[in-house]
């Protein structure tokens, strides 16, 4: 998740705990995300309020014999679209919950803190490694985007001069 860095809590040596915050990325476009989200959710609610009141009007009058099946059928169905309309706005809002999360980075693990990848104000993806083991150490923060891409770039199988056969995998500058 690409964004600018608002806040980093921790530097080089900093000892964290698991679920610690050590950075927050600027959420604004998150944050906007979300109240979009929520406003489709209660917009879609209130949709499906009409709907179901006009399912519940068709059958009374079906009942009664005061309109046609179709007209029941038509009203049974809006209800069913207005239905699955909520239940992907509820599932939108939910995705929108887990992005505004993301913009708060925890580290995964106790340990120690041994690299940090960009300051705040910085532009960048999200970057946090698992406790290495062993020696229970930690890297946390936003790698800027620039050393991000370029380092996606370095990565993978390259092909050796101009002989496609002649393939080799590596990485340059990568971690």
């Amino acid at each position: 998740i690409g964004g600018r860095m608002a806040e980093r809590r921790v530097s080089v040596g900093t000892r964290v705990m698991a679920g610690e915050v050590v950075a927050q990325r600027d959420a604004e476009n998150e944050l906007n995300a979300l109240r979009s989200s929520q406003a489709a959710l209660a917009s879609a609610e209130s949709s499906f309020r009409q709907a179901d009141g006009h399912y519940q009007r068709q059958g009374r009058l079906r009942d009664r014999g005061v309109t046609s099946e179709a007209d029941f059928e038509d009203a049974q169905q809006r209800r069913k679209t207005a239905s699955a309309r909520v239940d992907a706005a509820v599932a939108q809002l939910r995705t929108a919950e887990n992005v505004v999360s993301f913009t708060t980075l925890k580290a995964d693990g106790e340990g120690i803190v041994t690299a940090v990848g960009a300051e705040p104000g910085e532009g960048g993806g999200r970057e946090l490694r698992r406790p290495d083991r062993a020696g229970q150490r930690i890297e946390a923060g936003l790698r800027p985007a620039a050393a991000t891409a370029r380092q996606r770039h370095e990565r993978g199988t390259r092909q050796q001069g101009h002989d496609p056969q002649r393939m080799h995998e590596g990485s340059v500058g990568g971690r």
